[in-house]
């Protein structure tokens, strides 16, 4: 829903003088295909393994009781990111 919101917005960044992008861990088909579903007019850019993230000290590795959680509902975050980190 951040997404959309953010999306839905995003002229009136461009009207600024600034562009809006998402940083995602995510592989670029999966960015792409959220894009894509949810009609986002915003640009999102790949970082495998979140360096750029970490080196904003927004990396944030989820602990156990989280993944099986997600686990629960069938969310395979190594499957998007494409390693087996389970960091967001």
């Amino acid at each position: 829903m951040e997404l959309e919101a953010l999306s839905a917005v995003a002229d009136q960044f461009k009207s600024a003088g600034a562009t809006l992008v998402m940083i995602s861990p995510q592989l670029p088909g999966h960015n792409a295909a959220i894009a894509e579903e949810k009609g986002l007019d915003i640009d999102i850019l790949s970082d495998p393994g979140n360096e750029t993230a970490l080196r904003y000290g927004l990396k944030y590795q989820m602990p156990d009781e989280l993944i099986a959680i997600y686990q629960q509902f069938g969310l395979d975050i190594p499957k998007h990111n494409g390693d087996d980190s389970w960091t967001l």
